[in-house]
């Protein structure tokens, strides 16, 4: 029979049912609440931040007055017009302003994709994709530039393992091969003065193409794909085929024939 107790008022339907000896206690909501407070707060680390913490919560406190007028203008569309009575008082969010300010700047600091932030802190991912659009704009508007680190980790346990003992997943250096001078027949100092020098009309062909595409300017708070800037200029080490290419050869439009390539023949009856 099953470990069934019933209430003290009305317990034909009010009862509680005990878990049997020799089964595995299940996280309740309180469990998962007190891991997501713990993740919060690794991940408030200045390491992954670039910042203080007391500098975190001013930025925060900063971005609360347009977190509220934003969470008011979405309210008001899906109701389709105003509160017909006062705000309600429906207890602590999922995620709060505060949070939500972190978990973008982690994001937007290319430290790890919204996949892991969501295993971290054991919530689904939309979540976690409103919060990065959400302080996106938020910063956009404030012209405030979350900038890249050098932190990469595509999982949540070694983010884990980086907090509790600094530990940086290795990576070979496949840059600093492609960089040798035997290969691109120039010093390493010349070849970061050209790579400064085409860096700038590379991103301008780059946001050329991207309007074309888009057909209009960027939106605000738009991300610009999963990590802005992934692949720069000086590196292509590690990619696939296809986007060295990218890097290197703009695409030529439909018919069109590069005159560095000739044209494929349409049969083989040339070669008999």
């Amino acid at each position: 029979m099953l470990p069934i107790v019933p209430h003290a008022e009305r317990g034909a339907w009010n009862y509680t049912i005990s878990l049997a000896d020799g089964h595995p206690h299940l996280p309740v909501c309180g469990d998962r609440a007190r891991t997501r407070s713990e993740s919060l707060h690794a991940l408030a680390d200045p390491r992954l931040t670039g910042m203080s913490r007391k500098e975190l919560n001013e930025l925060a406190g900063s971005l609360a007055s347009g977190q509220a007028a934003l969470a008011e203008l979405r309210n008001f569309e899906i109701r389709g017009g105003p509160r017909r009575q006062a705000k309600a008082d429906h207890g602590r969010p999922l995620l709060t302003a505060a949070d939500k300010v972190l978990i973008a700047i982690v994001y937007l600091s290319q430290i790890c994709s919204q996949r892991v932030l969501s295993e971290m802190l054991e919530i689904s991912q939309p979540p976690t994709g409103q919060a990065v659009t959400e302080i996106g704009k938020l910063l956009a508007a404030r012209k405030l530039k979350i900038e890249p680190t050098v932190l990469r980790f595509t999982s949540s346990g070694a983010l884990r393992d980086f907090l509790d003992s600094n530990t940086v997943p290795t990576r070979p250096n496949r840059l600093a091969l492609l960089g040798e001078p035997a290969l691109t027949g120039m010093s390493r100092p010349e070849l970061a003065e050209l790579i400064e020098r085409l860096s700038l009309r590379q991103a301008a062909e780059a946001e050329q193409r991207k309007h074309r595409q888009r057909g209009g300017d960027r939106q605000a708070g738009a991300r610009g794909g999963i990590f802005q800037g992934k692949i720069t200029a000086a590196s292509a080490g590690g990619k696939g085929r296809g986007v060295v290419q990218h890097l290197g050869d703009p695409v030529q439009p439909f018919g069109e024939v590069s005159p560095d390539h000739p044209p494929r023949p349409e049969s083989a009856d040339h070669l008999t």
